[in-house]
């Protein structure tokens, strides 16, 4: 088995887009501590969050170089054995074996270490065994991604009726399979009519096309049988304000999304965004604020291990928009940032053998 003390890796060193930041260069890598794991990456996963960090956050919050990317997957290089003290990666882990993981946003800001790299070191408890017959490239989209669709599906009960805004995002591609493990009665989403398709191949029951007056529409429909639950992967506030004409009165809200950000003026649209979440949450009823629950979730690091079952279970698939080569990264970003993706962008990074 190889091993090695340096990666290739993209990174930036300074704020900014990340279609001109980018750079391909040589790193160093830290050396493997107990609980870790070394991983040739063979696959990495782009996430909206990356530019949108790489654009807003002052070098001063985050370690500067900053290699880029927090999803992946690849093949166990090395890892610290259990007869190290203090060591927690589990039993299962082997040399040899493809796994798929996340490294946590508050790690990468502390140490600069992201996924588009040649070799990455993980936490052995952030990492899980790629399901037999999967790839890496559909396996590297599943963590961010999967972890936010489950902190949302977490407040789905058997014979819930649920509306999910942004139906043909990754994280509602993953959200309305989540759903349907979940046993939920009937699965509304908000997408656009061309691509409806791909979320009734996922489980919904039906659409409504946000372009044609979705909250008039929503009222129209369901106002005589409301959903128990609403899950936001876009960050629609307008609806939140529209939702008591179909949601239950003991009804809850539950935001994912900030995709309301633009990445042409992210400094003020992010002003924005959250003036809109102050408002939102803190506004009473008597003042004139929304007479439903509103609860902002996030990604959940601590939802891994049920992630890991929906997937060993086959209870949920990877949707994967397009792939590109390592070189092509920012042609990646590009596309991501400016195209409408349906499901993941994946950029290959080695060769994945089989």
């Amino acid at each position: 088995m190889e091993t090695t003390t340096t990666a290739t890796s993209w990174q930036y060193s300074r704020r900014g887009s990340l279609l001109t930041t980018l750079e391909k260069r040589e790193v160093e890598l830290p050396s493997l501590q107990a609980g870790e794991v070394l991983v040739r990456v063979h696959a990495a996963a782009l996430n909206p969050f990356d530019w949108k960090i790489a654009a807003a956050v002052p070098g001063l919050i985050k370690k500067l170089p900053h290699t880029a990317g927090t999803d992946f997957a690849g093949e166990v290089v090395d890892f610290i054995g259990r007869e190290h003290r203090d060591a927690k990666e589990p039993a299962w882990l082997v040399k040899g074996l493809k796994v798929y993981g996340v490294l946590p946003v508050d790690e990468t800001f502390r140490d600069g270490r992201g996924t588009l790299a040649t070799y990455l070191i993980a936490k052995a408890t952030n990492v899980a065994p790629v399901p037999e017959g999967m790839s890496c490239v559909d396996a590297a989209g599943l963590c961010t991604v999967g972890l936010t669709a489950r902190s949302l599906a977490l407040h789905v009960r058997p014979n819930d009726r649920v509306l999910i805004l942004g139906g043909t995002t990754s994280v509602g591609l993953l959200l309305i399979q989540m759903c349907v493990a979940e046993q939920a009665s009937h699965i509304v989403v908000s997408c656009s009519k061309d691509k409806a398709g791909a979320t009734k191949k996922c489980g919904a029951h039906a659409f409504v096309d946000y372009k044609d007056e979705m909250e008039k529409r929503l009222e129209e429909k369901y106002a005589s049988a409301p959903f128990d639950v609403i899950l936001d992967c876009v960050g629609s506030f307008a609806t939140y304000r529209a939702c008591p004409g179909f949601l239950k009165e003991q009804g809850s809200y539950f935001n994912a999304g900030f995709s309301s950000l633009d990445h042409s003026n992210l400094a003020r649209s992010a002003l924005n965004f959250f003036k809109d979440v102050i408002a939102t949450m803190l506004l009473p009823v008597q003042l004139g604020g929304t007479p439903r629950k509103f609860v902002a979730v996030g990604k959940d690091m601590d939802q891994m291990p049920h992630l890991c079952r929906y997937v060993e279970a086959g209870q949920i698939k990877p949707c994967t928009d397009s792939t590109f080569s390592f070189d092509e990264t920012p042609k990646a970003y590009e596309h991501l940032i400016n195209g409408r993706v349906l499901g993941k962008v994946i950029v290959k990074v080695t060769d994945e053998r089989t």
